[in-house]
């Protein structure tokens, strides 16, 4: 899978923005890694006080099943 690299994210189309979404979803070699942050498909260093916030997580996963109408029967974590 070709990953479309770019330094300035806002000139990303939503197709590229996704690249590196997809591919820690299909992608053998990402399998295996746990609790990092990936920047154009590889993991990076440049993470952020935001993106290490538990606490901001847990509210914006809550969020998501919120958003999304998530049912007591379909969380499994």
């Amino acid at each position: 899978m070709e990953c479309i690299l770019h330094s300035i994210y806002l000139l990303q189309t939503p197709q590229q923005g996704a690249q590196t979404i997809i591919h820690l979803a299909v992608a053998d070699e990402t399998a295996a890694i746990t609790n990092a942050f990936f920047e154009d498909c590889q993991v990076s260093d440049n993470a952020t006080n935001l993106v290490l916030d538990d606490g901001l997580a847990k509210k914006l996963w809550e969020a998501s099943e919120a958003y999304v109408r998530l049912q007591p029967e379909e969380v499994h974590y």
